[in-house]
């Protein structure tokens, strides 16, 4: 089952990010998401009637049906850096939905930009509990 307050805003990006897609006539779409309960949630179409993000979970799976393609997945936010670095400059923003058809061009932008572009990878660092 779905729940959170930091799962339904992903699920609220994901909507948008399809409806973005639609306005733009994008024909193939792949979103991302840090969040594997949200993905989940999609993927598996597992929203119960009784979870609250049901209407907002068949709201995705309407848009994500007809003449396009889409994939959503699940990925580290160690391996989408740009977005990362796009959601904490977001918070310094004004509310609401902010698009860039260019991203902003601040030299720590621009130097992610390249590494992701060139394949440059990072570490993840997990700290394990002893047994």
């Amino acid at each position: 089952m779905c729940s959170g307050f930091c799962v339904e805003s992903e699920l609220w990006g994901i909507l948008t990010a399809l409806k973005l897609g639609k306005e733009k006539k994008i024909s193939k779409l792949w979103i991302e998401s840090d969040s594997s309960t949200a993905v989940d949630c999609v993927v598996q179409k597992r929203a119960e009637k009784s979870d609250a993000f049901t209407p907002l979970v068949e709201s995705i799976l309407e848009l994500m049906e007809g003449n396009w393609t889409v994939r959503i997945s699940h990925c580290y936010r160690e391996g989408n850096r740009v977005a990362d670095w796009l959601s904490k400059f977001g918070h310094s923003k004004e509310i609401g939905l902010q698009v860039y058809d260019v991203p902003p061009d601040p030299d720590d932008l621009h130097e992610i930009l390249t590494q992701d572009s060139t394949g440059v990878s990072r570490h993840r660092y997990v700290r394990l509990k002893a047994s």
